[in-house]
């Protein structure tokens, strides 16, 4: 999920190698950020949240299918990609 949170501020491919990696590029975008139960029940929305820290859902969307893309172009298992698109896109949920 991360790595779609982070697809609202930035597009990327490279691959983390621990969990740990991804918190820490996602902290440059959200320092508070927490996988913790207590962190998203504090923030209300967190659609909110990124939206208030320069994020954007339709962003998130858009390098979300990028990714695919390139996940489909590569012969590399050792990329990032998210397919919260698709969900997004299912749902109808816009910005």
């Amino acid at each position: 999920m991360e790595v779609w949170f982070i697809y609202y501020f930035d597009y990327l491919t490279r691959h983390f190698g621990s969990y740990a990696e991804v918190e820490n590029y996602l902290h440059k975008y959200v320092p508070d950020y927490q996988k913790h139960e207590n962190f998203f029940r504090s923030k209300g929305s967190l659609h909110e949240k990124l939206k208030a820290q320069g994020g954007n859902l339709e962003t998130a969307v858009t390098n979300a299918q990028h990714s695919l893309q390139n996940r489909d172009n590569t012969d590399s298992d050792d990329v990032s990609y998210s397919e919260m698109c698709h969900f997004m896109q299912a749902l109808n949920i816009k910005e």
